[in-house]
């Protein structure tokens, strides 16, 4: 039964299609999954930016690269860029507090048309300031246009997505560690959904709106 799952049944989260190269990993905290998420990206395109120009230089790639994310978007987003040694865009949103896609788009082409390189955008699924949530559709045909990595942090109200009546913010959502060791982060998640139950946690999270 499909309903007594927390995520839709997809081959992106199933093991049977042995096809897929998707995966995951239980990380310490929100800030460093999004730390990873923009170091894998930045790996990404510096290897791909290799393969067009295979002369070109690591730092030469590193100094252009730049990343798009809401101002209501978490700090984390900002520190990660700082560690990565990346640039930073904190884009404006609309009257109900999202980002949207014209606005990603004309900063994007504007970065391109002084030679930088977009690489990553990191959207948000529940700002901590007022819960609201960016265009994810908009956004994804964008990065799929320009083929960039287009990340989600879902840390604040991701969690309302095993409730059926907030599928609709999943839409567009279709189109590992820093660490060698793995400690068992699983076993807190494990034991809250053996307890509660799918259906019990999407009770408690409908009551909270309610």
């Amino acid at each position: 039964n499909n309903d007594s799952k927390a995520m839709p049944n997809t081959s992106y989260n199933s093991s049977e299609d042995r096809e897929q190269t998707g995966g995951g990993v239980l990380l310490g905290s929100a800030s460093e999954c999004v730390l990873m998420a923009i170091l894998a990206a930045r790996t990404k395109k510096i290897e791909s930016q290799r393969m067009i120009n295979p002369l070109i230089k690591d730092a030469e790639i590193l100094s252009n690269l730049v990343c798009y994310t809401s101002k209501l978007a978490h700090s984390c987003v900002e520190k990660a860029g700082l560690i990565a040694m990346i640039k930073v865009r904190q884009l404006a949103v609309d009257e109900n507090f999202s980002l949207r896609g014209k606005t990603l788009d004309t900063c994007i082409q504007a970065d391109k048309d002084n030679g930088l390189i977009p690489f990553f955008v990191c959207g948000t699924l529940g700002t901590t300031s007022c819960a609201s949530y960016d265009n994810f559709e908009e956004i994804g045909e964008i990065c799929q246009r320009e083929k960039i990595w287009f990340h989600v942090d879902g840390a604040y109200a991701g969690s309302a997505l095993i409730c059926h009546e907030f599928s609709y913010l999943k839409k567009g959502f279709e189109h590992w560690s820093i660490a060698l060791s793995r400690r068992f982060r699983a076993l807190k998640l494990w034991f809250t959904i053996r307890s509660y139950g799918v259906e019990g946690l999407r009770n408690y999270i409908l009551q909270l709106f309610q």
